[in-house]
């Protein structure tokens, strides 16, 4: 089986209203490269930041789904996201092609306290451990026990103070064996898109 994935490298900002624009041009032109899932940076809908309005959030979110779903693309998409609980979440929140709600990961380390006290994450996000589930027959998780194989993939904010006109895409393609149970799992840490090849 292949999997084609699109990491769209977008300049992350605190207003939502620019990067909801830059998510939708991601998408149209992932799915001119015909992706089958796209791949955002961290806090790429919210901004890298607690402070977000999550009504904005949720209608931002809302308008991508839809956009993602018409043109049967997956999404990995990270954004801070307030969840029923009240709770603030530093996810990646996963979409099939046809719009279905798959789950989220949440991080629970920032970028930048790796070697002090992870104070703003510890207090202004919570976690809470990713499901497993399939994206076209791949499985997405992050259970230790099954990270000894698989892909993983490394993406984060791109920097800028300018406004990309067209997303900057990194396309791959990613083949798995129909019948082996190979799984995915997307980890957010600043730095480049790296891959790792699956096992036989």
């Amino acid at each position: 089986m292949r999997l084609r994935v699109a990491g769209a490298q977008i300049p992350v900002t605190g207003e939502i209203g620019m990067n909801l624009k830059a998510i939708r041009r991601a998408i149209k032109y992932a799915k001119s490269r015909r992706a089958d899932i796209l791949l955002t940076p961290e806090g790429s809908l919210s901004g890298y930041t607690h402070k977000f309005n999550p009504d904005e959030v949720r209608n931002a979110l809302r308008e991508i789904t839809t956009g993602a779903r018409e043109k049967r693309l997956g999404l990995a998409l990270g954004t801070c996201f307030v969840e029923d609980n009240g709770k603030c979440y530093n996810q990646i929140r996963f979409y099939s092609p046809k719009g279905g709600y798959l789950g989220f990961h949440s991080k629970i380390l920032r970028c930048g306290s790796v070697f002090g006290k992870p104070e703003g994450e510890i207090r202004h996000y919570a976690a809470r451990p990713l499901r497993t589930f399939r994206f076209k027959n791949i499985i997405i998780t992050n259970r230790g026990q099954t990270l000894n194989k698989g892909i993983i993939l490394l993406t984060s904010p791109v920097h800028s103070d300018t406004e990309l006109k067209q997303p900057s895409l990194l396309l791959f393609s990613i083949v798995v064996p129909y019948t082996a149970r190979h799984n995915l799992t997307f980890l957010l840490k600043y730095g480049i898109i790296k891959i790792r090849n699956c096992e036989e």
